[in-house]
């Protein structure tokens, strides 16, 4: 993600207690024109909300505006594709890939192809809302003029091999997840110590078995 071609500054991160989402919290640097500060660091900031469900990354962006005065900025949002396997991830070179091919599919889908060597055809379909104000095979562009105290969000959703359907929206599937997560763990077995960061691992420990 970029802000006004600008790599946003990383506030900090954390993860749920049950595992089910991870919040990111970014802001601007100093954006500067010739001489001059046009927007001052830490006017902008984005929270950046990711989860999985179902075969589906979701993420949302809220940028929100800080400031006592409008503010017109570009948000931008790269993404690629390599379809490696899980070899290739842990390093092994591969004499013979598989053809991968990336195209548009309305105003707000990317669809990445890779049809393997095993003749087997996968995809991946990336959706934004609402539709970007550009949209190229590996780049989004949103034109954005914020009020004083605006927020405004984009949702980004990364489905695998779900070329048919359209992914439901970013709030249902949190709240679904979340309620997934709480029937699952019901009637479970908890262990609290005295120290906050083992408490921490056991409660990431405990999470990550119910996802297995």
């Amino acid at each position: 993600m970029r802000i006004n071609e600008k790599r946003p500054l990383l506030l900090g991160s954390n993860i749920r207690d049950d595992n089910s989402a991870l919040f990111v919290d970014l802001t601007n640097p100093h954006f500067i024109l010739g001489q001059h500060v046009v927007l001052e660091k830490d006017t902008l900031h984005v929270l950046r909300t990711i989860f999985l469900w179902r075969d589906t990354a979701y993420q949302r962006f809220g940028v929100h505006n800080y400031g006592d005065q409008p503010i017109d900025l570009r948000l931008s949002i790269l993404f690629d594709n390599d379809f490696a396997d899980l070899f290739e991830v842990r390093g092994s070179n591969r004499e013979r890939r598989g053809i991968a091919t990336t195209k548009l599919r309305g105003n707000d889908q990317v669809l990445f192809n890779y049809c393997g060597l095993d003749a087997r055809v996968r995809h991946t379909t990336l959706t934004f809302d609402p539709p970007p104000d550009r949209l190229a095979t590996s780049v989004v562009l949103y034109d954005l003029q914020l009020a004083p105290g605006e927020m405004r969000p984009i949702f980004l959703t990364a489905a695998c091999d779900q070329t048919k359907t359209r992914p439901l929206p970013f709030l249902r599937r949190f709240i679904a997840a979340r309620r997934w997560m709480r029937e699952a763990t019901r009637g479970g077995t908890y262990v609290q110590t005295s120290n906050d960061r083992f408490n921490k691992i056991l409660c990431q420990s405990a999470a990550d078995l119910v996802r297995c």
